[in-house]
């Protein structure tokens, strides 16, 4: 279950986004935290509430956000579609992310909606 406050993820991903990283974030004591840093998972913002962790600036309402791991002793922190670039780079991570990007681009299971945010933060 969620902890309080947090939504499941639409999609979250199983691939590594960083060395060393295997499968969802594990929890403890009721927050969520990776073995590394790195793109995690996308969901669609169902509120106007998220703040991008990039840029500062809200993330709006049914618009597709991705979760990034920016420490592994904090939780993940939400990024727009054309922030993900720049936090990736920022990481030293653009190869690791664009794999995560292409992985999440080809599961069955992710709407076209996702399909379409994953392939535009890819350039």
């Amino acid at each position: 279950a969620p902890a309080a406050g947090r939504s499941e993820p639409a999609f979250a991903s199983s691939v590594s986004a960083a060395p060393g990283m295997s499968g969802p974030p594990t929890k403890f004591g009721g927050s969520f935290f990776a073995k590394a840093v790195g793109l995690s998972e996308a969901a669609w913002a169902k509120t106007n509430r998220s703040v991008c962790g990039m840029c500062g600036s809200r993330i709006e309402k049914g618009t597709v956000r991705f979760s990034w791991y920016h420490s592994v002793l904090r939780p993940p922190c939400w990024l727009h579609q054309e922030c993900l670039p720049g936090m990736a780079k920022k990481f030293g991570l653009v190869e690791a992310t664009a794999k995560v990007l292409n992985e999440m681009r080809w599961a069955a299971d992710l709407p076209d909606g996702f399909k379409d945010s994953c392939l535009r933060a890819l350039k």
